[in-house]
C-alpha cells in the first residue's frame, strides 16, 4: 500500500467521517435553511485580513494583508466567499470557498479552491456551543502528493471580527499550526 493510501485509511477510521446520526427526518424540512446556518451570519460583508501562514513547524510566519467579501447564496443555504491578497513573492492569490451546514449529516461542510492549485480543499465538522468555535476537519495533498490531515477552527468572536486557525498533522505525525486568519469588518 502506497503512503497516499495508507492517509486515506486512516481518514477513513476517523469516526466524524464514518458515522452519521440516524435520519427520520425527510423532505422539505431537511432543505429548508436553519439555526445552523443562521450562526453563520456574523460572517456575511467586506473584511480586511491579516494572515499568518507557516511552512514548516519550525519556520517563521509569512505575514500578509488582504481582503474578503462574503455573502449568502442560494437562498440562503451558503456562505460564498470571495478573497484577494498579495502573495510573498508580489503575485495575486486569490480564493473561493463555500461553506454551510449539511441538515441531513448533521455537519457543517467547507470547500476552498485557489488560483495556485488545481485541487479542492474539502473540510467537514461540527460547532462546539462551549467555545463557540466550529471545528472541521479534512485532508488536503500538496504538491509533493503527500496527503495531510488538517483541523481549522472558526472562532467568531463579534460581529466585526472572527479568526481561523488551520491546523496540519503531517506525514511524521506532528501537528502544527499553518494558518491564522484574523477577520475584520470593513
Amino acid at each position: 500500500m502506497g503512503f497516499a493510501a495508507a492517509w486515506l485509511v486512516v481518514l477513513a477510521a476517523i469516526p466524524l467521517f464514518v458515522t452519521q446520526p440516524a435520519r427520520a427526518e425527510t423532505g422539505p424540512s431537511l432543505s429548508v435553511p436553519g439555526l445552523d446556518q443562521e450562526r453563520l451570519n456574523p460572517l456575511i460583508g467586506e473584511w480586511t485580513t491579516e494572515i499568518k501562514s507557516w511552512k514548516t513547524p519550525e519556520s517563521e510566519p509569512v505575514t500578509l494583508k488582504g481582503t474578503v467579501t462574503r455573502r449568502w447564496t442560494l437562498n440562503g443555504r451558503f456562505v460564498e466567499e470571495n478573497a484577494e491578497n498579495e502573495t510573498s513573492r508580489g503575485k495575486r492569490f486569490r480564493s473561493i470557498a463555500y461553506l454551510g451546514y449539511n441538515r441531513g449529516t448533521e455537519l457543517y461542510e467547507r470547500f476552498w479552491m485557489t488560483n495556485t492549485w488545481t485541487g479542492m480543499f474539502t473540510e467537514r465538522g461540527r460547532y462546539d456551543p462551549d467555545s463557540n468555535v466550529i471545528r472541521l476537519q479534512g485532508s488536503e495533498s500538496g504538491a509533493s502528493g503527500i496527503v495531510t490531515l488538517t483541523t481549522s477552527e472558526l472562532k467568531i468572536d463579534s460581529p466585526d471580527r472572527h479568526v481561523l486557525t488551520t491546523y496540519t498533522t503531517g506525514a511524521d505525525g506532528v501537528r502544527w499550526k499553518q494558518l491564522e486568519i484574523v477577520y475584520s469588518k470593513k
